[in-house]
């Protein structure tokens, strides 16, 4: 399983696996460098660097093509833990739904009109329902 040092699947590989499921078609993936990725049972799935890389060079070679997209892909599925829902660090919970005694602006009990003429202040209280 590929886990972090603190036990906990690292931000890349949640983002890469993420990234592998929402775009099924991506047939080119270059991780060079990304040393989350540079494992052995990642880097059999990538293609073979070039042989005119330097050693440096090939040591941190990183790129996945064609089916090595869809091995990484099915790779992950099987060893990575589920990412949890996106929505769940938003402000709003999707499932609740909106009081329309509220209405789309809550909160709002008074409102001030600017008018050359005019300074009064409006009262609109609570929709009358």
């Amino acid at each position: 399983m590929l886990l972090a040092k603190d036990s906990s699947v690292s931000h890349v590989i949640q983002g890469i696996h993420a990234l592998l499921n929402n775009c099924p078609r991506l047939t080119h993936l270059s991780l060079t460098g990304v040393q989350e990725f540079l494992r052995d049972e990642l880097t059999k799935f990538c293609r073979e660097a070039p042989p005119e890389f330097t050693h440096q060079q090939r040591q941190v070679f990183c790129v996945f093509s064609g089916d090595g997209v869809k091995q990484l892909r099915d790779h992950l599925n099987r060893t990575v833990p589920p990412a949890r829902e996106m929505n769940e660090a938003t402000m709003y919970d999707d499932d609740e739904e909106l009081d329309e005694d509220e209405g789309q602006v809550t909160g709002l009990m008074h409102a001030t009109a600017i008018n050359d003429d005019d300074d009064d202040y409006i009262d609109i209280g609570h929709p009358q329902g």
